[in-house]
This record gives structure tokens, sequence and C-alpha cells, in this order.
């Protein structure tokens, strides 16, 4: 059963009228959120009671939110996933200062998390390479069929040169991704 509803409290309602006809298991899609925290209380007011709010990840790829171990790994230092505002620049050393540092003194990072428009027949799983003229240029870390939007949304990282307005890369397996 798919309900529409007017993004904001009534969402939230027709949640609440919902919960005691709900078992572990089911799925909300909240389709229709009015900003990604409103997505995240609800997600963590099912997941209490073991219920799927899949509309979370979606309206975290379509905000650009990055999570641990999708966006943020051991490959990624802060300034690629565009969190300068989490660092302190006046605060001693710490470890990984030195590249975060030349990031930031070179004026860019070396890879820039990107939103992409994915333009193929299936969603691209993570660490799925990106292309441009046949060399690689970046990586699929997150992606899903959009709710907000028709089609497919994701994140990923993408050389700081190969980024322009506009820009289109092939993704390996087929299928082009579009910066956003």
């Amino acid at each position: 059963v798919m309900l529409m509803v007017r993004a904001g409290p009534g969402v939230d309602a027709v949640i609440e009228q919902l919960m005691p006809l709900l078992a572990p298991g089911d799925v909300i899609i909240d389709g229709g959120n009015s900003h990604y925290p409103d997505t995240a209380r609800r997600y963590a007011r099912l997941a209490r009671q073991a219920l799927d709010a899949e509309a979370f990840e979606v309206a975290r790829v379509e905000e650009a939110v990055p999570a641990f171990g999708r966006e943020i790994d051991d490959r990624v230092i802060p300034n690629e996933a565009r969190l300068e505002d989490a660092l302190s620049w006046t605060k001693g050393c710490y470890p990984g200062q030195e590249p975060v540092v030349m990031a930031k003194h070179r004026g860019h990072p070396a890879n820039v998390l990107v939103s992409l428009e994915i333009d193929a027949d299936r969603v691209p799983g993570a660490d799925t390479p990106l292309l441009e003229d046949g060399r690689p240029v970046g990586r699929v870390t997150s992606a899903v069929r959009a709710v907000a939007f028709s089609g497919i949304r994701a994140l990923g990282y993408v050389r700081h040169a190969a980024v322009r307005p506009g820009a289109s890369f092939q993704i390996d397996g087929g299928g082009t991704a579009r910066l956003l």
C-alpha cells in the first residue's frame, strides 16, 4: 500500500497511525520528506521497532550527506568529503593532519565528494569506477533510485581536475554519470 501525504507534520501523523499495524521487516518509504533531518528522526523512531525506513538512505543520497563506511572511510580525508567545517585549523598536531593541511593550502583536495545523476539500467554498486575517456577519474560510493527526482542519484568521489559544471563520466559496466 502506498500513501501520498504532504511533507511535514502530516507524515509523522500517518506513521503514528500505522505503527500498531506494522510488523518487523515492514518498509515505510518517506518519499515526501520536507528535510533530511525529518527523515533521520523518523528512521530512528522506526528502527527502535525493527521497521525499515528505506527513505533514510534515499534522502541521505539526495541531500549529499556523507555516511561512515560509504563516503567516509580510511581512503578519504575530511576535505574531500566536504567536512572542512568539522576541522580545527588552530588545534595542535593530530594523526592525519599533514595531508589535510596540504590539501587546504593547495586550495583543494585531490578528490571531491560529488552528487551524480545516473543514466543506467541498474543502480551502480559501491566502488564502481567512473571513467573519462576510458581512464579512471573517480568512484561511486552510494547510489539509490531517487524519490524526489526521477531516476538514479548517487554520491561519489571524482578527481578535482575532472569536476566541471555538467561533466559526464562513463560508469564501468555501462551507463553514464553526470555531475549535478
